[in-house]
């Protein structure tokens, strides 16, 4: 952000990590967004009773909010860490 550096102001480690799990589960969401919107208008259409591979279509849209949920549960495996939130933390314990 120019406005703290301009002021010499550090940015906090805790706003950037928080910047970039926003930015991580806002992605997953929007990926979310269009791959449901993509399959129910996209597969089923207007007709209620279509089928995929000889399976309805919601069975379909099971398998894609499976697939997500393995995905979200690996995002916030591996890319959200425990921050501490206290205002009172001395400067080396930067993690």
């Amino acid at each position: 952000m120019d406005i703290l550096r301009k002021y010499g102001i550090k940015e906090d480690q805790r706003l950037k990590r928080a910047r970039r799990e926003f930015l991580i589960a806002l992605l997953v969401w929007l990926l979310y967004t269009l791959a449901s919107l993509g399959y129910a208008f996209g597969v089923s259409g207007s007709n209620p009773n279509a089928k995929v591979l000889g399976f309805p279509w919601w069975f379909h849209f099971l398998t894609i909010s499976v697939i997500f949920m393995i995905v979200i549960i690996c995002v916030t495996k591996y890319f959200v860490k425990e921050a501490d939130l206290s205002p009172w933390r001395s400067e080396g314990s930067e993690s």
